[in-house]
């Protein structure tokens, strides 16, 4: 007997669709910081508001010192200003102390001195805009009548030569000063000593800083 049918599988079982994912999962959005806090770079317009001038006001903050750096003073050119400690070197003609730290800048109006000589202290023409410029100011004489006006105290702002501070009487004390300065060109400040005609009484400056803005209200 030999089978007249072999039998075999008609059909072959496979699979007829892949299994897949149709969905890959990304990350589409990456979390960053969205403020980054920076220092202010010097020299940057600051749109202020209330000054004529407010938005070219350009202020380079390295002019802010109160002379405890040494010979540096944070960019100001000086011309015959003492930068000192304590008392000054003849007893009772000015401070003794600073105004803020330990140190400051004074004119010394003992010999060789003359009538007239002057020091100086300014900044580069790099300012303008609305800002307002403070310093502390002391000027001490020993007696009044003839001595009253023996220093002479300018702050100079240079738009021209444009005097917006002076100062004659004196004050044994060290008091605060602010000056309002809105100009639409570049200016340079300018503190200015002069002596007077007698050695009685040195004057002294210290805490010098600018910030945009009005000076506060000190009537």
């Amino acid at each position: 007997m030999i089978p007249t049918t072999t039998m075999r599988p008609t059909t072959t079982m496979r699979p007829t669709t892949a299994m897949r994912p149709t969905t890959t999962m990304k990350h589409t959005t990456t979390m960053k910081p969205t403020t980054t806090t920076t220092e202010e770079p010097v020299g940057r317009y600051i749109d202020i508001g209330d000054c004529k001038h407010a938005f070219k006001t350009i202020i380079p903050f390295k002019y802010n010192t109160s002379f405890e750096t040494g010979s540096n003073f944070m960019g100001w050119k000086n011309y015959g200003w003492l930068r000192n400690r304590g008392e000054t070197p003849s007893h009772m003609t000015g401070p003794e102390q600073a105004a803020v730290g330990n140190y400051y800048m004074y004119m010394e109006a003992s010999s060789p001195a003359q009538p007239g000589q002057q020091v100086v202290l300014e900044t580069d023409k790099d300012l303008s805009g609305c800002f307002c410029f403070h310093l502390a100011h002391h000027h001490h004489v020993r007696y009044f009548g003839s001595g009253i006006r023996t220093m002479r105290h300018e702050l100079r702002v240079m738009a021209g030569d444009e005097v917006l501070l002076t100062k004659y009487l004196p004050a044994n004390e060290w008091k605060d000063y602010f000056v309002q300065i809105d100009s639409e060109q570049l200016i340079k400040l300018k503190i200015i000593a002069k002596r007077g005609r007698t050695w009685i009484g040195d004057t002294a400056i210290d805490n010098l800083y600018l910030f945009p803005g009005s000076c506060p209200d000190t009537e």
